[in-house]
């Protein structure tokens, strides 16, 4: 967390594993990235662009949590849930990281 907010590339980059991949899921209903996007330095620019997008969009307000087992962020835009994100960790490495943007999906979280 603390290098995505700081915007430290290198030291993001250096949390995810050689082969970690990003996942989305909009549902079709709400923008989410369509395929998987892998490789350290693909993801680490991905996920500080959605940082960075996701603070334009209005009061960001992320709170770190466990959903599924995973370590996952909850964000919300205004008060508003606008994300589930988890983070498969192996080896002290980010494998894999999860966003749910589906609103269908997102209806049986509690914030």
């Amino acid at each position: 967390m603390t290098a995505a907010s700081t915007a430290d590339v290198q030291g993001l980059m250096d949390l995810l594993a050689p082969d970690v991949v990003f996942l989305a899921d909009g549902g079709g209903i709400v923008n989410a990235v369509r395929r998987p996007v892998a490789g350290p330095d693909k993801v680490a620019s991905l996920l500080l662009g959605l940082l960075d997008k996701g603070a334009r969009m209005g009061e960001l307000d992320i709170r770190m949590t466990t959903y599924n087992g995973m370590h996952s962020l909850v964000v919300l835009i205004d008060g508003r849930l606008d994300q589930m994100t988890s983070v498969e960790i192996r080896d002290g490495v980010v494998t894999a990281v999860y966003c749910v943007r589906n609103p269908e999906k997102l209806n049986s979280i509690k914030v």
